[in-house]
């Protein structure tokens, strides 16, 4: 991955990793200033989004996350992507969107848990590479360790009650790696912080 100072590195997040809050709230935390990338969704995606919420949350409740997501990152929808869609040769066609958002959204990466729904070939011709978030996120770390520490404890301290330890474990379900990595850099102090907030 290649990072500049200005921030011009390109995400696009797949629907799978945006449904979960956990993961999704770290992934936007990291794209928020000061910001490590620029993410990008597309209407279809955040549809997606939405039918998977639809099982545990409300109508309502489910429109304020999508509407806060949309509202903080304005430059994130990525359309006029639809003419472009039959060239691509996927396993799961269903899935021609994601890749043809990722192209016209001018994304680096493509971040999705459905790996095998992505082959890489496929995507290295487009000149899109592939990553689980697990994969991804501990790329941010490696990259800004304190960036990436910061950010998580804030995440913990904006739930009322809620520890650093409560929210790696949350993250390790899917982020197993990432999580390992960077618990032990995280001190008791840092724990007791967001925990009290």
């Amino acid at each position: 991955m290649i990072l500049n100072l200005d921030n011009e590195y390109v995400v696009l997040l797949d629907a799978c990793v945006l449904a979960p809050m956990p993961g999704c709230e770290t992934l936007l935390r990291l794209a928020s200033e000061p910001a490590l990338y620029q993410v990008r969704w597309s209407e279809e995606i955040l549809c997606e989004v939405a039918r998977y919420l639809q099982r545990k949350y409300t109508a309502e409740q489910v429109e304020r996350r999508l509407c806060t997501m949309r509202e903080h990152f304005p430059e994130a929808m990525v359309d006029g992507f639809q003419h472009i869609a039959p060239t691509f040769d996927l396993p799961d066609p269903k899935d021609w969107h994601v890749m043809a958002a990722a192209i016209v959204g001018g994304a680096n990466t493509l971040v999705t848990a459905n790996l095998r729904h992505f082959p890489a070939p496929e995507l290295q011709r487009m000149g899109v590479l592939v990553q689980h978030p697990d994969e991804f996120l501990l790329q941010q770390f490696n990259l800004n360790p304190r960036r990436v520490r910061e950010a998580l404890i804030e995440q913990a301290s904006s739930v009322k009650q809620r520890s650093i330890d409560t929210l790696l474990r949350s993250l390790a379900i899917m982020n197993p790696r990432f999580v390992a990595a960077i618990a032990p850099t995280i001190s008791v102090q840092d724990s007791s912080q967001a925990g009290a907030s």
